[in-house]
């Protein structure tokens, strides 16, 4: 099912992206429309919005290991030829 893209916060940002899964927001797509571009993209709310808006002002708190865990999950997405979507 896909979701309306009003309904989702996209990004290109790897370390954003993996901030945002090692807190626990649903990634329900990564768009590989493009070789060389990817895109997450997660369901969109209140909470998310606060977390991105405390990542760009340098003010979200994440546990290292979550994080470090979060993004090696997201890299292996990325380059695994196998991963197709979620």
């Amino acid at each position: 099912m896909t979701k309306d893209k009003s309904e989702l916060f996209i990004t290109d940002n790897l370390i954003l992206a993996s901030a945002l899964k090692s807190k626990g927001f649903e990634l329900v797509n990564l768009n590989k429309e493009t070789p060389k571009h990817s895109f997450f993209e997660f369901l969109l709310n209140n909470e998310l919005k606060e977390a991105v808006r405390k990542y760009w002002s340098k003010s979200l708190l994440i546990e290292p290991m979550s994080f470090g865990l979060a993004n090696k999950e997201l890299k292996t997405m990325l380059y695994d030829h196998s991963f197709q979507t979620l």
